[in-house]
């Protein structure tokens, strides 16, 4: 009787042993758990707040080379809006608003350079000899709308400027 006594006192403690540390494999599986979770929520973090500095970043280097944008470069004071070289200074100048904030849409992005071309073509012949400057004048207000926290200044003008300026334009769009 003793000896079934003791037996049976030796499986229940092999029981509570085992049932011990299912509950220690349990709760360190939870915590794994929690911690992969805290990981991912802090990767998550450290990527936007990478994301951050890198439009930041951004939106100084092109605040930056639109300060060295020679007025004369953009085509004023010479014939024809500084003809070819004029125009390929305000294409370059669209190009660097076009990754300013948040940038342009898909769509915008898909068009963006048949956009600037005859965009800037239309301008020319509205404004006259004028253009360059309302050019740099509009990109400089440009830049201030995003630095103030508008991040979609430009893609909003591409937008309004389309509806007011190209809306009349023929041109093929394909898939």
């Amino acid at each position: 009787m003793l000896a079934l006594a003791r037996q049976r006192d030796e499986e229940d403690a092999r029981e509570r042993k085992r049932r011990r540390l299912i509950e220690e494999a349990n709760a360190h599986t939870m915590n794994v758990a929690k911690l992969k979770a805290a990981a991912e929520a802090a990767n998550a973090e450290l990527k936007a707040t990478k994301a951050a500095v890198a439009a930041a970043e951004t939106l100084l280097e092109t605040k930056h080379a639109m300060k060295t944008f020679a007025l004369e470069g953009l085509g004023i004071g010479k014939n024809n809006c500084g003809g070819a070289a004029g125009k390929k200074r305000r294409a370059e100048v669209l190009d660097r608003m076009a990754r300013l904030g948040l940038g342009l849409s898909a769509s915008q992005r898909n068009d963006f350079g048949w956009w600037k071309d005859r965009w800037d073509v239309k301008m020319s012949v509205e404004h006259g000899d004028a253009w360059p400057r309302i050019f740099a004048e509009w990109m400089q207000q440009l830049t201030a709308d995003v630095e103030g926290g508008a991040g979609n200044a430009f893609s909003l003008f591409v937008h309004s400027e389309t509806s007011r300026v190209l809306a009349d334009e023929l041109a093929l769009q394909v898939p």
